[in-house]
């Protein structure tokens, strides 16, 4: 492997085999779903070479304090569980630190029970553009969104042409609180001591889509912990 040339999709197909040969494993499942993994930068999928010659991509060195050239890694992982273990084992990688290409090859193995687990990365338009349906990502504090349905005009001023704007969380601006809009609904239970509560907003337009006016948010949940 040091010195030859190797094909990463063979050898994780290779290696998907010899899990399945175990029997010692099976797939996490939370409810009916089966979360599928993806990041790019945490430490190991990001390889530094400065004195690379011919290295065209970079990525920002925090000790360094600028962007140096490196080999930027895609990853996209299943989680499995192994007795009382949960151990994420790599399924496929690109060599590209984009976001749509990895996105594009996760559509592609997606299952039907299959939820997209991704970081602040990866934003709702990205999801939306690429057609994937069931995701989790840690989106940011101050996103807003539209109703899919436009007010109707009160007979002064412009026609709305937008539907209402949503806030799910509110946040300060030049010392001015901005509300949170009240969701549809919500739900709270208790994990490792913590009470979690989860807030619906249903039906909502997507910013930066391809298709914002055909295609919207039939769910958004808002997560919240707290410690009971």
């Amino acid at each position: 492997m040091r010195g030859g040339r190797i094909e990463m999709s063979r050898l994780l197909e290779r290696l998907a085999l010899l899990i399945r040969r175990e029997r010692k494993s099976g797939c996490l499942m939370i409810g009916e779903w089966s979360p599928l993994l993806i990041d790019w930068h945490p430490e190991g999928t990001r390889f530094y070479r400065p004195h690379l010659r011919g290295c065209f991509s970079r990525h920002f060195a925090s000790a360094a304090g600028k962007a140096l050239p490196a080999i930027e890694l895609g990853m996209m992982a299943r989680c499995l569980v192994v007795g009382s273990r949960r151990i994420p084992v790599l399924c496929g990688l690109i060599r590209e630190g984009a976001t749509r290409p990895l996105l594009s090859r996760v559509r592609g193995s997606m299952r039907e029970r299959d939820v997209l687990v991704a970081d602040r990365q990866v934003k709702i338009s990205h999801i939306e553009q690429e057609n994937i349906t069931h995701f989790v990502i840690r989106g940011a504090v101050d996103f807003t969104a539209r109703g899919k349905d436009i007010p109707e005009t009160t007979g002064r001023g412009r026609k709305p042409a937008q539907g209402r704007i949503v806030r799910p969380l509110a946040r300060t601006y030049r010392d001015k609180v901005i509300a949170a809009t009240d969701a549809n609904r919500e739900k709270s239970f208790v994990y490792q001591g913590r009470t979690l509560t989860a807030l619906w907003f249903d039906d909502l337009v997507i910013p930066g889509g391809t298709s914002c006016s055909r295609k919207w948010l039939r769910h958004f949940v808002i997560p919240l912990c707290r410690h009971s």
